[in-house]
């Protein structure tokens, strides 16, 4: 047996040989060129190997696959202690952030309902409806005045604004005249 993959080897290797010598002997001036593609073969070969392997995984775990897509997988694993353990491990950070935030429920309750409060006094909150609706109506009014005296503040910005650029301009217009008699009374003083 030996023997024979001894053999079977050292034959392979002569027509490999054979093979390369006239592929890439040395007359041929394209051996770069082709020895880049066939590292590019071998590269995308490779790439489908492994490709095969990968859906060689998945077509063996198809029938666990197919047993948990089953109606009754769920009922199954909701009765088994070892699931409900895992999960409950798993989601320990949930769990904990829960209790958590219970007990401070449980703290602003004592807070809130002390010895002189009672469920009872927070249940009246419903008598003071009216007065509630007069405090939504005053402040719905200062919010329009509001916006009435910011829209007022906007139209006197302009108006200032305005009034600025034209006594900027007129301003502009006297300095610029200013200069320009300025300019003739020095030539006539040099005349």
């Amino acid at each position: 047996m030996m023997a024979e993959s001894t053999q079977m080897y050292q034959n392979l290797s002569k027509r490999l040989e054979n093979i390369e010598e006239k592929v890439c002997g040395s007359d041929n001036p394209d051996v770069e060129k082709m020895m880049k593609i066939m590292k590019v073969v071998d590269q995308t070969l490779n790439n489908f190997a492994s490709k095969r392997e990968r859906f060689k995984q998945v077509f063996q775990k198809a029938p666990q696959i197919s047993e948990m897509i089953q109606a009754g997988y769920e009922d199954t694993i909701l009765d088994n202690d070892e699931f409900k353990s895992d999960y409950l491990a798993a989601r320990e950070s949930d769990v904990l952030e829960t209790c958590h935030n219970l007990e401070n429920v449980s703290e602003l309750s004592k807070l809130c309902l002390d010895d002189n409060k009672t469920i009872d006094q927070l249940s009246k909150l419903s008598d003071h409806n009216d007065r509630m609706g007069k405090l939504q109506q005053v402040q719905i009014q200062d919010m329009e005045k509001a916006q009435q005296v910011s829209g007022d503040m906007r139209q006197l910005l302009q108006a200032y604004n305005e009034i600025i650029s034209a006594v900027s301009a007129q301003f502009a217009r006297w300095d610029a005249e200013l200069t320009a008699l300025e300019e003739r009374k020095e030539l006539e003083r040099h005349e």
